[in-house]
């Protein structure tokens, strides 16, 4: 998961591939200081297979939503749009709310 966030959004070679590391460079990436450029009207991550990632290790799954929603919202604060997409094939998945929002389906793929 690191090297893919890392590779994705050109993280600095220093990147530490933990957590306190991705809020920090997430929240270079929420000032735009690289990672997506000034013609770009925003920037989506998306997490394919998220729901095994969160069988394997539940805690680091919800850490990463929380720092994305908070560097997200760091962005906001510059006119930045960042989102992050959550993909999963389990329809009885469960994420705790991330930023104190509750996490629901898109109700389109419920069908």
């Amino acid at each position: 998961m690191h090297t893919d966030l890392a590779s994705a959004l050109r993280f600095p070679a220093y990147y530490g591939a933990n957590l306190d590391a991705l809020n920090d460079c997430l929240s270079d990436v929420a000032t735009r200081t690289y990672g997506w450029s000034e013609s770009d009207t925003g920037l989506v991550c998306v997490l394919n297979g998220y729901d095994e990632f969160l069988v394997q290790n539940r805690a680091t799954a919800q850490s990463i939503l929380d720092i994305y929603a908070r560097q997200a919202a760091y962005a906001a604060l510059f006119g930045h749009r960042m989102m992050c997409l959550v993909k999963s094939s389990d329809r009885q998945i469960y994420i705790a709310p991330v930023g104190g929002t509750p996490v629901s389906w898109n109700h389109l793929e419920l069908q």
